[in-house]
């Protein structure tokens, strides 16, 4: 990933390797504090739904 020659790309191997060598980050989080944190939460499909004009023209 980290050799990919567009932005952010160690940027997201770094992300990636972090959640494969630490797996309880990923499992161990209180979705209601998270939201309690941040009221605008997002999940993936509604994330998705929200940007589907921007990735469009990927």
């Amino acid at each position: 990933m980290r050799a990919q020659p567009w932005p952010a790309a160690v940027e997201l191997g770094n992300m990636f390797q972090f959640y494969a060598q630490v797996p309880q980050f990923v499992t161990d989080r209180d979705l209601d504090v998270v939201r309690g944190l941040n009221p605008e939460l997002q999940n993936f499909e509604q994330w998705l739904a929200a940007h589907k004009t921007a990735l469009a023209g990927i």
